[in-house]
């Protein structure tokens, strides 16, 4: 088929005679002796046509030639049967009859031409990689049989000779084994030697399967050794750590730090003991360690140096221990730690100057404690911390320049404690600090930071008789001075802007002037006793008054600024409680009830809305000269009965003043 593809592209050229003899000379040389005859027909038969179709249409020409192709593409040379050298020739060739035809545009003859180019491209490529394999073969077999000259190889390549027990090999001499057959395979195939080819692949496999179990076996057993090992550093590690706790106890045990219930039962020797040293190495004192032991009656911490907390409850219900001493380095006092302890008399925490806050209950209900001396770092003394002590008979926190609150109910219900010296750092009090106290006078005069007084403060205080206010208070919770029944006086300061309802609920005030800003004026009920002056004088922010007020006051003066009183003021005060009712220019409207029955109401108001409901619940409506003809006319077009007088001259100027 080579052959006349290449006379194709020959009968294309400038010289096709020319050609023609060179194609003759050059086909000799590159054609074996088996395609002689074959050529020389050729030959002849492309001569003649020439000579006959020199002057035809090239047209015609091609399609002979063509034809020509087709026709021997039958009697194609044999690929196979040439060498590298021929193959190589022959593409080069092909290469420039495929040009050709392109120029020519022949399509066909040009497909014809690169199947052929890529039939012999392939065989080359297929020649080169036999080559090359075949190579590397023989290197790699030579340099196996140069590195292991055994028995192995020789085996594999006679099959006729005993075979290798595959189990006794190790995994290299197996993988070894396994490269061999590869390459003897390969080898095999090259040689077209299909038997021996079939029966390496069968012993290559039974190779890699036992390759594949010895892998399988070394992963077992690395994995046993790394699992053994592992085992082995866990048990030595466990071992070291049970040492290391065995003589972190046997440390403890000789210097303890903590004292745990079990410990403090060691210590007391089963609650037996009641004077108690604790070790110098402790560093605290667990919650709920020495609880509800009610032997135990001193316990001495100066040596525990160490020592900065007391946990929770760790002395709770300790009724007998009558003595403590705290070290210097305390930082913290759990909640109810010392909670009932009832026969303790006496509490010095001078020393602690690391505590900064006793905690919740941490002092509530010891009954005999009388005396407590604080530490002058306190920050904060908790709620309920020392309530219902009851015999405690006087706090002094004047040294607690760091005090800065002092919780709810702390020193509730102490009813011996008469005295109370605080610090000008404080500026929070908790509801009902001082509820139920023996209290008789205390002073707020240096706690410029303190602006709230809570509800229930002084609260059923019934010795209190005096109060000195702090100089910016601007708020008195509900019912914060009830039931003081010692109280006589009371001037609020003009700082105040808010008041809580029954302030002053069951107290016996002789007295009682309200500060000036206030803008809401709250229940004063219960302001019994022997009150005389409800002085309101200076509330000149109070617009609208609805809350009730209750008092034994026989003169009520409402302030200017008062625009409109409401029945509701006087709900609670008795019938004919009242002899004189002064209301001020600014009035608009007021609603009397029974209590000014008898009362004299002194009206500075230019007109008034109710005349004639005034007119018959008073004994005497008593307005300026300069009104009195206007409010005679309101009161006789509605026909109101009873007085309408003048305000005497005396009291003209009541309000200027």
């Amino acid at each position: 088929m080579g052959l006349f593809k290449k006379l194709f592209s020959i009968l294309q050229g400038d010289s096709e005679e020319k050609d023609i003899e060179n194609l003759s000379g050059t086909s000799n040389s590159q054609e074996t002796n088996c395609c002689e005859e074959k050529k020389h027909q050729a030959e002849k038969k492309v001569k003649k046509e020439v000579s006959k179709t020199s002057q035809e249409p090239i047209r015609e020409q091609k399609e002979f030639y063509t034809n020509e192709i087709e026709n021997n593409d039958k009697e194609s040379v044999n690929l196979e049967e040439l060498s590298l050298e021929e193959l190589e020739e022959m593409q080069k060739k092909l290469e420039v009859d495929g040009k050709k035809a392109r120029r020519r545009g022949d399509k066909k003859a040009e497909e014809k031409l690169h199947s052929e180019w890529q039939n012999v491209r392939y065989t080359i490529w297929k020649r080169q990689s036999e080559k090359k394999a075949e190579k590397g073969a023989v290197e790699k077999s030579q340099k196996s049989n140069s590195q292991q000259p055994n028995s192995h190889s020789t085996q594999i390549e006679d099959s006729d000779k005993k075979k290798v027990n595959l189990e006794e090999l190790s995994l290299e001499e197996l993988e070894k084994m396994q490269e061999k057959l590869f390459v003897d395979i390969q080898k095999a195939r090259l040689r077209e030697d299909k038997e021996a080819e079939k029966e390496m692949y069968s012993e290559w496999r039974n190779v890699r399967s036992a390759v594949w179990i010895k892998e399988r076996e070394k992963k077992a057993k690395e994995e046993t050794v790394a699992k053994a090992k592992a085992e082995e550093v866990a048990a030595k590690e466990k071992a070291e750590e049970e040492a290391a706790a065995k003589e972190k106890a046997e440390e403890e045990a000789a210097n303890p730090t903590l004292v745990d219930s079990k410990f403090a039962n060691q210590l007391t020797d089963g609650g037996k003991k009641k004077n108690v040293i604790l070790p110098a190495s402790v560093c605290e004192i667990a919650q709920w360690a020495f609880e509800g032991n009610k032997t135990l009656e001193r316990i001495d911490m100066t040596s525990c140096n160490k020592l900065t907390i007391i946990g929770e409850r760790a002395f709770s219900g300790c009724e007998n221990l009558t003595n403590i001493i705290f070290p210097e380095n305390i930082e913290e006092i759990g909640e109810e730690a010392f909670y009932e302890c009832k026969a303790l008399a006496s509490v010095d925490l001078s020393n602690c100057k690391r505590l900064n806050k006793i905690g919740k209950n941490t002092f509530s209900g010891c009954e005999n404690l009388t005396n407590i001396i604080f530490p002058e770092n306190i920050e904060e003394i908790g709620v309920l911390a020392f309530s219902n002590c009851e015999a405690l008979a006087s706090v002094d926190l004047s040294n607690c320049k760091k005090l800065d609150k002092i919780g709810e109910s702390a020193f509730n219900w102490c009813p011996s404690l008469e005295e109370v010296l605080l610090p000008e750092s404080l500026s929070s009090i908790g509801m009902s600090a001082f509820c139920s106290c023996k209290i008789r006078n205390i002073d707020f005069s240096a706690c410029k930071l303190l602006t709230k007084f809570p509800a229930n403060l002084f609260n059923d205080c019934k010795s209190l008789e005096e109060v000195v206010w702090p100089p910016h208070l601007k708020e008195i919770g509900d019912i914060a001075f009830s039931c003081c029944e010692s109280l006589r006086r009371v001037e609020l300061p003009d700082s105040v802007e808010v008041l809580g309802e029954d302030i002053f609920k069951w107290c016996k005030l002789k007295s009682l002037s309200l500060p000036k800003d206030i803008k809401k004026l709250p229940t004063l009920i219960g302001l019994s006793g022997e009150i005389k002056s409800l002085d309101m004088s200076r509330c000149k922010k109070l617009k609208v008054l609805t809350a009730p007020i209750t008092c034994s006051s026989k003169t009520i003066v409402f302030p200017v600024g008062v625009e409109e009183i409401e029945t509701a003021v006087f709900k609670y005060n008795k019938p004919g409680q009242f002899e004189s009712i002064f209301l001020p220019p600014t009035i608009k409207e007021v609603e009397l009830n029974y209590s000014a029955d008898d009362a004299n109401v002194y009206c500075y108001a230019p007109e008034l809305e109710n005349v004639k409901d005034i007119i018959e619940k008073c004994a005497c409506l008593l307005v300026l000269p300069q009104y009195y003809d206007s409010y005679l006319d309101q009161a006789v077009a509605e026909g109101a009965e009873g007085y309408l007088d003048k305000i005497p001259e005396d009291k003209f100027y009541f309000y200027d003043e």
